[in-house]
């Protein structure tokens, strides 16, 4: 409403303190709620209405002398009938004013403005649910029945039905990946802060949050916090949202190709109308509905079979509302594996499901959810039996799954123990044959799996590593320490004792001094003993008169030389 607005007055919101104030911004489904207060709730974001789009949403305006104010919205559902809101008509306890005493005033308007409205009906009986329940923390069965003095021709426009629980939506729809788009319309504020936005239509379309009926199943948001949830569509959109003006206009949904009444806009949070917004799911009310109704179904009977509009209301057969209690009017559920109407014809088998996903044939190759039933290629059943679906056995040299890879040429045997590569460092058995890292045949050409060639001065297997220094060259002949007194060749590079590089810092290598008095090569013969004095120990020929000397001394120098000989060869073989 834009002018009369006292702390939410005429729009049916309660008191400061109430349940889903005006300013409150608490959620109705995930946290605690604080104390309800009804809104009405234009459409925030939403998209202006024009033409004769939506001409069955009415506007409730107050008949002023100076004009119309709108207040609330509401839907003509039949000739005679205006569907609404109970808070738009009747008091809430904890409110300023009562909505009630302005009833005398109230008229339903048709058009796309309240400024510019093309028709002007009075009301002749208002009709509150009997159970209408608003106080500062509740409100309950939010719906209302208004009846005209006058009935609108269909030359005016034609009314939308309320949903029947027949076509009502469920929770395993609203809860699916693909969800439920509703339409939300109404005559509420465009612009949260603005009262004087409000007096014209516009609409939203959004996927619906959570579907709470009273007795069915509900959806997963529902009933966590407050046991009002029961009897409500919920929306919560920070984007786009119902707001004061708004209130018993009504929720779209297409079933079929027909527009029904699913929802009538109750109350929402958030003072900015960027919050929870809730409906009341008009199929948990239909009896109620029909109990006033008088004109629901078409004064002339509709011939349900003939292709034909044969009561000028603009629909036909099954489209009618007179043939809504025929079973051949229930529409198919394409997915429960009943004859839900009767036809002889079950879920895809029936005509009704040619194009619904769920008949869809499942291309059982593509990656790609063709029936829309959360299951891809050979995980749906469809596919189960095809042999593209079968399993690889990855060991019977057998194309399994007709793909032409055969055993663990398929990519369906990569994590087969026989299929897997064996890693030839991390010491694991890795494709099961019992054969670890190197000693694998796959791991044959591999560099680290190569001989260490120990006198080549390269590191052959790649392990930073070369000749001698690798592990593996731990018992080869040349990397075997020289032994630098034993005549032998004892790592095969050809040299003997000290010829070996190795052996030239060792005593055994070290020059004897021939007449210090010491073993200097420790080879058990001091001096002369040593052969290696033998140039320097023996005496030049000379006359033994001139050197004191027998003429036999050189042949005693000899034998002696010799001996010593003898002994060092003897200590070396008994070594």
């Amino acid at each position: 409403m834009k002018r009369i607005n006292q702390t939410c007055i005429l729009m049916a919101v309660l008191a400061a303190s109430a349940f889903f104030g005006c300013n409150s911004d608490q959620s109705p489904i995930t946290e605690d709620m604080p104390a309800l207060k009804t809104r009405q709730l234009p459409i925030i974001n939403g998209t202006k209405v024009t033409g004769n789009d939506y001409l069955s949403t009415v506007v409730l305006v107050l008949n002023y002398h100076s004009g119309y104010d709108a207040f609330c919205t509401g839907t003509l559902i039949s000739p005679n009938y205006v569907l609404t809101a109970a808070h738009c008509i009747s008091y809430c306890l904890g409110d300023e004013d009562n909505i009630e005493e302005y009833r005398p005033i109230m008229r339903v308007g048709i058009g796309q403005s309240e400024t510019s409205l093309r028709k002007i009906y009075e009301i002749a009986d208002f009709h509150p649910h009997p159970k209408f329940v608003c106080s500062d923390r509740n409100i309950q069965h939010d719906i209302a029945i208004l009846k005209l003095k006058t009935p609108v021709p269909l030359s005016v426009t034609a009314p939308t039905l309320p949903m029947p629980p027949l076509h009502d939506i469920t929770a395993k729809e609203v809860d699916s990946s693909t969800g439920v788009l509703a339409t939300t319309v109404g005559f509420g504020k465009t612009e949260a802060g603005n009262p004087m936005s409000s007096g014209t239509k516009y609409k939203t379309s959004q996927k619906i949050y959570a579907y709470c009926p009273l007795s069915r199943t509900q959806s997963r948001y529902c009933g966590r916090s407050y046991t009002n949830t029961d009897g409500f569509i919920y929306f919560n959109s920070p984007d786009t949202n119902t707001c004061q003006g708004d209130s018993g206009g009504p929720t779209f949904i297409t079933r079929n190709g027909v527009d029904y009444v699913a929802g009538v806009t109750s109350y929402g949070y958030g003072g900015d109308c960027d919050d929870v917004s809730a409906m009341t799911l008009v199929s948990d009310y239909y009896s109620f509905i029909e109990a006033y109704v008088d004109d629901l179904a078409a004064v002339e009977k509709e011939d349900c079979t003939n292709k034909k509009d044969d009561n000028g209301d603009g629909r036909i057969d099954c489209e009618d509302p007179y043939c809504f209690s025929l079973k051949a009017c229930v529409p198919e559920d394409c997915t429960n594996k009943i004859d839900d109407n009767g036809d002889g014809n079950t879920d895809c088998q029936d005509p009704q499901c040619a194009d619904a996903i769920a008949c869809v044939p499942e291309d059982c190759t593509n990656k790609i959810d063709d029936n829309g039933n959360g299951l891809t290629d050979c995980d749906d059943v469809q596919c189960f039996f095809l042999p593209v679906c079968q399993p690889e056995d990855c060991d019977n040299g057998v194309d399994d799954n007709a793909n032409g890879l055969a055993d663990c040429s398929d990519p369906a045997c990569a994590a087969f123990p026989k299929c897997m590569h064996e890693d030839c460092t991390n010491k694991k058995d890795d494709n099961g044959n019992g054969l670890v890292d190197c000693k694998d045949p796959e791991c044959k050409d591999q560099r680290i799996c190569q001989p260490e060639i120990c006198n080549d001065y390269i590191d052959n297997n790649g392990n930073g590593l070369v000749d001698c220094d690798d592990s593996e060259c731990i018992g080869s002949l040349y990397c075997q320490p020289e032994i630098c007194n034993n005549l032998i060749d004892d790592n095969g590079n050809n040299l003997i004792d000290c010829q070996e590089p190795s052996c030239m810092a060792t005593v055994y290598c070290q020059p004897e001094i021939c007449d210090d008095g010491e073993d200097n090569n420790a080879n058990g013969l001091a001096d002369c003993e040593d052969p290696a004095c033998a140039e320097a120990c023996a005496v030049p020929p000379s006359d033994c008169s001139s050197h004191g000397r027998p003429a036999h001394a050189p042949l005693a120098l000899l034998l002696a030389g010799f001996g010593a000989l003898i002994a060092l060869l003897r200590r070396r073989r008994e070594a």
